[in-house]
C-alpha cells in the first residue's frame, strides 16, 4: 500500500442534509477507575447537547491504561462516558482532562 493519500474534502452540511455538526470543548475531572474495570461517568455537563445527538469524544491526554469505552448523550446537556482501566493492577484517578466533542444531530 502506498500513501499517504489525500482525501477529498466533504462538506458535512451538504453531505448530510438536515444534520447539524457542533463542536464543544469541556474540561472535566474523570471518574476514578479501578484495575481491569470500567465505570460510567454520568455528570458531564455540555450545554447544547440533545438526546438525538450522536457524539464522538476525543481526550487531549489520557493517563496510560485509561480509555474511553463509550460516549453518549444521556440527558439534555449531559454527556455520559464509560471509562476503562485496562491495567491489571492499580487505580487510575486523573485530576483534570480536556475533552473535544463533535455532536451530530438535527
Amino acid at each position: 500500500m502506498k500513501g499517504p493519500y489525500a482525501l477529498p474534502h466533504v462538506d458535512a452540511q451538504s453531505a448530510l442534509p438536515g444534520i447539524k455538526v457542533r463542536y464543544y470543548e469541556v474540561t472535566i475531572n474523570p471518574a476514578s477507575v479501578t484495575a481491569a474495570t470500567g465505570v460510567d461517568q454520568t455528570d458531564i455537563s455540555v450545554p447544547g447537547l440533545k438526546l438525538t445527538d450522536i457524539v464522538f469524544v476525543n481526550a487531549a491526554a489520557l493517563t496510560a491504561g485509561l480509555g474511553i469505552g463509550n460516549a453518549f448523550v444521556s440527558a439534555v446537556d449531559t454527556l455520559t462516558i464509560t471509562w476503562l482501566n485496562v491495567k491489571a493492577t492499580g487505580t487510575i484517578d486523573m485530576t483534570t482532562l480536556a475533552l473535544r466533542i463533535l455532536a451530530f444531530g438535527p
